[in-house]
């Protein structure tokens, strides 16, 4: 089996395909084989960034496949050099099997301290159910300008027991300007944004920050680290994986209709009515109409 990376997220939006796109297309760059398992069935960004990669004629060219479950996924493995899985948007049963499957787990975070703590909270449920914590790192992702706070939030992150990558990516326009031309992160038109991001992309595990803890070392916690205080301790947190009651891998297929433009507006709308304008009231309302349908 090849080098298997996994990115994974309690929640969507925290930057887990960013981070697959770039490192697959780093990785390519240094002409090794590299595959991206896309496991997020419902919004497939990684599989739909690569057809525009390959539409416009890109090189390297970015292998991506959708997959619903993981065991197909790993089937593929063995035939690249490196292999990306880009979970799902949130943190579920498939995380700790990525966990495990995977040779180093990256969790993406933003710097403030309701993108940390969640976060942390992953990284110790993964470590909970049996996962060497010298394979979970930390990618600060979705930064702002403001260097105290960047590096207050890596402060935060070097009082766990997990490693951090060097470096962040910032919020950029020109981020998401090359996103939608099949580009990665290191192939925008600013030399300063693509070297930032080579250098998350290259960079080496950093070792944590503590003493050793379980030896009763002494504690250094500088000024910045207080800014945001300490972050949850495994035996204060809860699992958000117990806690998610969305259904478990397997149980779910994607379903893709055709529908007229009215229909689905119309559609759209009683979903939002009965179940709320969120995400998955379309799928609620769908399986509700299929259930009426059984009876």
């Amino acid at each position: 089996m090849g080098y298997v990376i996994g990115i994974v997220s309690q929640k969507g939006g925290a930057g887990k395909s960013t981070l697959a796109r770039l490192l697959a297309r780093e990785l390519a760059h240094n002409a090794m084989r590299v595959k991206i398992a896309d496991l997020d069935t419902q919004q497939t960004t990684c599989t739909g960034w690569a057809s525009d990669r390959a539409e416009a004629g890109i090189e390297p060219e970015i292998q991506v496949q959708p997959f619903g479950n993981l065991r197909t996924a790993l089937a593929e493995a063995g035939r690249f050099d490196a292999y990306i899985l880009d979970g799902r948007p949130h943190s579920s049963e498939q995380t700790i099997e990525i966990g495990r499957a995977a040779h180093v787990i990256v969790i993406p975070t933003g710097q403030t301290k309701d993108d940390l703590r969640p976060a942390v909270q992953l990284a110790h449920s993964l470590v909970d159910a049996g996962i060497d914590p010298s394979r979970i790192v930390f990618a600060l992702v979705k930064t702002t300008r403001s260097a105290a706070e960047v590096s207050a939030a890596r402060s935060y992150l070097e009082q766990t027991d997990y490693a951090v990558l060097d470096g962040d990516l910032p919020i950029s326009t020109a981020y998401g300007i090359a996103h939608d031309a099949g580009k990665a992160l290191t192939e925008t038109a600013y030399p300063t944004l693509n070297e930032k991001a080579e250098h998350l992309a290259q960079a080496d595990h950093r070792p944590p920050g503590r003493a050793d803890r379980r030896e009763g070392g002494l504690v250094s916690v500088n000024a910045s680290a207080l800014r945001k205080g300490a972050p949850p301790p495994r035996a204060a947190t809860k699992s958000p994986i117990d806690a998610d009651r969305r259904p478990a891998e397997g149980k779910n297929k994607p379903l893709q209709l055709m529908v007229p433009p009215d229909v689905f507006e119309a559609f759209s709308a009683r979903a939002g009515q009965e179940f709320g304008f969120s995400k998955g009231s379309k799928s609620r309302l769908f399986l509700a109409m299929w259930e009426a349908y059984g009876k």
